[in-house]
């Protein structure tokens, strides 16, 4: 049976919940590099963010109880070893590579997407990075680290 992502299935908004604060905060933390004018709208956004999904997390975590089941407490450890391949592939490949093929590997292995779809929605996604961020607002996108080791 496919791993499906239901709405109302408060043990999996959870998790998406803190997925995005993971990488809301990585993204602040991050934030912190940029020169002081740079930074100022990213940081602020950021933190609005961040804050507003802490909120949201805790509401949720709130809800599910502390009666969990211990097959949805299974889930967890899932759920943080995937939130963990983007800062890893971010890290490794670079920020538009890392984000492309964590989107493919979520997409094809954990919500059973096809193949072609998977493989269009990550190159979609590696390309909008790169325009955006590397493009049309000018900031400098991290390599990865084994393109600084390659070069």
């Amino acid at each position: 049976m496919k791993n499906e992502m239901k709405t109302g299935d408060a043990r999996h908004s959870s998790t998406l919940t803190f997925f995005f604060l993971t990488l809301t905060g990585l993204l602040l933390w991050s934030s912190f590099s940029l020169s002081r004018t740079a930074g100022l709208i990213p940081q602020a956004v950021l933190t609005m963010t961040f804050v507003l999904l802490v909120v949201q997390f805790l509401l949720e975590w709130r809800k599910q109880g502390r009666d969990a089941k211990a097959s949805q407490n299974s889930s967890v450890i899932p759920a943080i070893a995937w939130m963990s391949i983007l800062p890893a592939a971010c890290w490794l490949l670079g920020m538009p590579i890392g984000a492309a093929l964590f989107s493919l590997a979520w997409l094809r292995w954990h919500a059973g997407e096809r193949w072609l779809f998977s493989m269009a929605f990550a190159l979609m996604l590696g390309l909008t990075v790169q325009w955006v961020f590397g493009f049309l607002l000018q900031a400098r996108l991290y390599p990865g680290l084994l393109l600084q080791l390659i070069t």
